[in-house]
């Protein structure tokens, strides 16, 4: 158990959504909500779903999604009775694409967009979470291309 403690954030909410475990991964990015209601962190991730994708119980998978500001793999084990969460912080994966954009010297706006790209995002999310237009996007994509090595485009 220590070393999934170690790697992976594991947190047990009952019915109610109270915590009732919850390991040292998960309070570094939760913070510490044992015998609390909890309404934010993983539970943010079920209230951006439209009501329709509302979580059934069973296992749930959300690939690289913002947990508290930090990326994160999250895993929902849902039953009648808790939910339990597994958390992976991409700590490695946001290390290794700060070193990218710091290696083929993207400027500071071109590094918030690959940031954004490599999390998934389409062009019009990236425009809408950063407050820029499509065209200043793609603008942005197109430097970023030229500047990167052929082998990570198409990764």
């Amino acid at each position: 158990m220590a070393e999934v403690d170690e790697k992976m954030g594991i947190c047990v909410k009952d019915s109610q959504l109270m915590v009732v475990q919850q390991n040292g991964i998960c309070r570094s990015v939760c913070g510490d909500n044992l015998h609390q209601r909890c309404n934010f962190g993983c539970m943010e991730i079920v209230d951006k779903l439209d009501p329709v994708e509302r979580i059934q119980e069973g296992f749930n998978t959300f690939k690289k999604v913002m947990v508290n500001h930090k990326l994160c793999d999250v895993n929902l084990l849902i039953t009648k009775g808790e939910i339990v969460t597994m958390l992976h912080p991409l700590i490695e994966g946001v290390e290794k694409i700060k070193a990218m954009i710091e290696e083929y010297n993207l400027t500071a706006r071109e590094g918030q967009v690959f940031e954004l790209l490599v999390e998934n995002f389409r062009n019009r999310e990236i425009a809408k979470e950063l407050y820029i237009s499509l065209a200043t996007v793609k603008t942005h994509l197109n430097n970023i291309y030229k500047k990167i090595p052929f082998e990570l485009q198409r990764a």
